[in-house]
């Protein structure tokens, strides 16, 4: 076989089921989806791939599960400022209500469309396939902002807990 004449499998032709509210703006999806058409997915064979195993990712059957925990014992530092997200969506209940001044701290899904404008439209996609993915497909995610000169006593974490 001829590597000249293999056809790459692009990355938008993963199968994976990434269904959700998608949060980042149609501009900003729609360049991280013109990444994923004109990008072939790596494989051993791509230079800055070649030590990386990606099958298991390309075959895998990804789904957007849904926020379910059976407990909360989470935390790291009990002082700390936590915010918490399970399975890629915010938790509320699970996460601190209050934040020290000059801290602002929000979650994607609860920014208005004038808060979410902020982010923009120029996230570096160019070529970087597991970035135009999560661009694409993201359901939430953390806005932090800290003011400047500010000292933040308590440590803030911020956790991702995958179920399933």
């Amino acid at each position: 076989m001829n590597l000249e004449t293999i056809i790459p499998e692009m990355a938008a032709s993963v199968n994976w089921k990434l269904e959700g509210n998608h949060l980042l703006s149609n501009d900003l999806r729609q360049k991280a989806i013109s990444v994923l058409e004109n990008t072939p997915f790596p494989t051993t064979r791509t230079e800055a791939w070649k030590y990386t195993r990606l099958a298991k990712i390309r075959n895998g059957n990804f789904i957007a599960q849904s926020q379910q925990l059976a407990s909360n014992n989470h935390q790291i530092d009990s002082n700390a400022v936590s915010v918490v997200f399970v399975n890629g969506h915010f938790a509320t209940d699970l996460s601190s209500a209050q934040f020290p001044d000059g801290i602002k701290l929000l979650a994607l899904s609860h920014m208005d469309p004038a808060e979410l404008a902020v982010l923009g439209n120029d996230l570096p996609l160019d070529g970087e396939l597991f970035n135009a993915f999560n661009t694409a497909y993201a359901t939430d995610g953390v806005y932090l902002h800290i003011s400047a000169n500010m000292h933040i006593e308590p440590v803030i974490e911020i956790t991702h807990i995958i179920t399933g």
